[in-house]
């Protein structure tokens, strides 16, 4: 028996393991939709300042309100 052979037989003792894969893997994708969905709304809906936070960290709002205010946006 080759290698090939020798999983096929190992992967058919284990069909039990695979019972409801399906149903795991599509509820995976779901939450994996709604989560890059949330990010993009997330990502759209920030007003500048938030985005700076977000794309600095450790920026607080007054540090960009005040960086912002200092070069007039």
């Amino acid at each position: 028996m080759d290698a090939q052979e020798m999983h096929d037989y190992e992967m058919s003792k284990r069909k039990a393991l695979s019972e409801g894969s399906r149903e795991r893997l599509e509820a995976l994708l779901q939450a994996k939709e709604q989560k890059i969905a949330k990010k993009k709304y997330i990502y759209t809906s920030d007003d500048p300042i938030s985005m700076a936070m977000r794309d600095h960290p450790g920026l607080t709002r007054e540090q960009a309100e005040e960086f912002a205010s200092f070069h007039g946006f």
